[in-house]
């Protein structure tokens, strides 16, 4: 019979495990992709337009392979470098 602390110690090294296998797979991604796509983040362009107050043409005709999924995280990683940077929500 297995205790409490050997179910709990195997959760752990079950979740470190696929949150290892999940950054693994998102690097080779963005190395099949290109080096390019591990600095140079879509929000990062928008950021810079927003700071330089410059236009932009939609992300998708420079990303036209960008999925829903990505495009809501490009908004959250937007969102928190915003806060971060100490504006407001308005």
């Amino acid at each position: 019979m297995t205790s409490s602390r050997e179910w709990r110690n195997r959760l752990i090294l079950l979740s470190a495990t696929v949150l290892l296998m999940l950054f693994t797979m998102e690097i080779g991604c963005r190395l099949l992709r290109g080096t390019w796509f591990l600095t140079h983040w879509p929000n990062l362009v928008l950021l810079e337009a927003e700071d330089s107050r410059t236009d932009l043409s939609p992300i998708t005709d420079e990303w036209p392979d960008l999925d829903l999924a990505t495009a809501y995280a490009v908004q959250d990683e937007t969102l928190r470098r915003r806060l971060a940077r100490g504006r407001a929500l308005s």
